[in-house]
């Protein structure tokens, strides 16, 4: 594959693996997640039009969007350097593949727009005739929107990074209730003190009784 000068610049690969990377377990689009992460930032971006918006403390905002984008490029660098440790150990399946890559593009994705938002901050702050004047309503649309995309974003990217952990550590089982984990035990038990009354039949022996107890009574 040739490659350009100014293809270190070119993100659509980024954004494409991006919404690709959305997929159902039949490895089909995920069409309702990819509206979702459309539709929710322009939604908030138009109300605040609508609503006339404007923010009024926007370097604190700049300030805590960079930040954002530094946290979840770290997150990113983290991830691939636990992949790269554990994957050697525990051999991924298909799914934990995906779903760690998932995890990556969202990483990549919300550490990108977190910047730009806070790009858009700094410049929308430094054109304002006042130094304590509002932002105007675009940049605070642009702003709220890329906000909620980066909320979006990071709760996707949360949920897929706990969904391969459990793939890969707890056999993709979640915690089930201190009830049902009791009913279980209890079961555990009970099939016990009967495979031990079978042995002790067959021996001719009287059966060794032991208590049903469970650790959550």
């Amino acid at each position: 594959m040739r490659e350009s000068i100014l293809d270190r610049f070119d993100l659509r690969p980024l954004i494409r693996d991006h919404f690709r990377s959305m997929q159902l377990p039949n490895s089909a689009p995920d069409w309702t997640a990819r509206s979702i992460v459309v539709l929710v930032p322009v939604a908030v971006g138009v109300l605040s039009y609508l609503k006339e918006w404007r923010l009024t403390d926007p370097s604190a905002i700049s300030g805590a969007s960079a930040l954002i984008a530094g946290i979840m490029f770290g997150a990113f660098t983290q991830l691939a350097a636990f992949r790269d440790r554990i994957e050697g150990r525990r051999p991924f399946d298909a799914t934990t593949r995906r779903h760690f890559r998932e995890t990556a593009a969202h990483l990549m994705a919300g550490a990108l727009a977190s910047a730009l938002e806070a790009a858009v901050l700094v410049i929308a702050s430094g054109i304002r005739p006042n130094p304590d004047a509002k932002l105007d309503r675009i940049p605070t649309c642009v702003v709220l929107g890329l906000g909620s995309y980066v909320l979006v974003l990071f709760i996707m990217a949360i949920r897929r990074m706990y969904s391969a952990y459990l793939r890969v550590f707890e056999n993709g089982q979640y915690l089930r209730s201190d009830k049902v984990r009791a009913q279980q035990r209890r079961k555990q038990l009970q099939e016990q003190a009967q495979d031990q009354a079978a042995i002790a039949g067959a021996d001719g022996s009287p059966p060794t009784r032991r208590p049903i107890t469970s650790d959550f009574d």
